[in-house]
């Protein structure tokens, strides 16, 4: 069992340095992180634990996987979970709107972020 009041990210980017960088200031911060270069390896562990996150942040364009098909793949196992994705490209309305609407993603950052608004991205959507 988790501590009372320690809070969980699952991120998945198929850049192995983003993941280094994030990882080590989530923990900073005392967040749990899992990482995964490979979004299909990110949704096999996330099978055997649908509720342990608070966030998950997903990448928008991997080449094992999309991220809106990673995320469809949360969905199915956890409906509430909080998803932001990042992406490295602007992604076109059509694609923005499909997220947010249909597979209900929080919000979604351009990469390159500074790590203030990444930050403020997780405080606003990690919950108390």
């Amino acid at each position: 069992m988790e501590q009372s009041g320690t809070k969980s990210i699952l991120i998945v980017d198929d850049e192995k340095d983003i993941l280094t960088v994030i990882e080590q200031m989530l923990q900073e911060l005392n967040i749990i992180v899992d990482s995964f270069t490979n979004p299909k390896k990110a949704l096999e562990w996330f099978q055997t634990n649908p509720t342990k996150y608070d966030l998950i942040i997903s990448d928008f364009r991997m080449p094992q996987m999309s991220g809106l098909d990673f995320i469809h793949g949360i969905r199915q196992l956890n409906s509430a979970v909080n998803i932001v994705v990042m992406s490295a490209f602007d992604p076109s309305k059509e694609e923005i709107d499909s997220a947010k609407s249909q597979l209900r993603v929080s919000e979604i950052i351009t990469k390159p972020f500074n790590l203030a608004q990444f930050l403020d991205l997780i405080k606003r959507n990690m919950g108390p």
